[in-house]
């Protein structure tokens, strides 16, 4: 199976987010200290009466509002740097088959063997593989002809999570 495509900024945004919400408690716990540290922050500024106190607690809510705004500032920054790299614009290809998978943009290409492949999943509008629990691969499903093909090789090789 061979899928080329252009990932758009809205796919590529949509998929980053929904990953990095996906990991396992840390954006969770992130996003809980972020609102605890705000409610903190606005109950010391408030309750203060000296300025150092009232500093402390507007550090605690910029602190809170850093860990609530992270996910989105970080892939405003990826897609800015993205476009700015021309990676924006890169078709992808992107081979699977019993050898693995291949990753291509034309300038560089990758095989990953299937022992590289730790996981892969369906997300909306988009299917993911993971490469040795960090980095991530998408596929939009508007490129798959055959998602039950695309399916079976991921479940044949132990890495589809559905």
């Amino acid at each position: 199976m061979v899928y080329e495509f252009e990932l758009t900024d809205e796919e590529f945004r949509r998929a980053w987010l929904a990953e990095y919400f996906r990991r396992p408690a840390l954006p969770i716990l992130r996003g809980l200290a972020g609102l605890v540290l705000i409610g903190l922050g606005i109950q010391t500024s408030q309750g203060a009466t000296e300025l150092t106190a009232r500093g402390i607690g507007m550090a605690a809510i910029v602190l809170g509002m850093w860990q609530l705004l992270r996910p989105f500032l970080l892939v405003r920054a990826l897609l800015r740097a993205r476009r700015d790299k021309g990676a924006a614009s890169q078709r992808m290809r992107v081979r699977i088959d019993e050898s693995g998978v291949g990753v291509s943009d034309g300038a560089k290409e990758t095989q990953l063997d299937w022992g590289a492949i730790t996981a892969a999943g369906r997300g909306k509008g988009y299917v993911w593989f993971e490469v040795r629990g960090s980095a991530r691969g998408t596929i939009p499903t508007r490129v798959i002809d055959d998602d039950a093909a695309l399916v079976e090789v991921f479940t044949r090789h132990g890495t589809w999570r559905g």
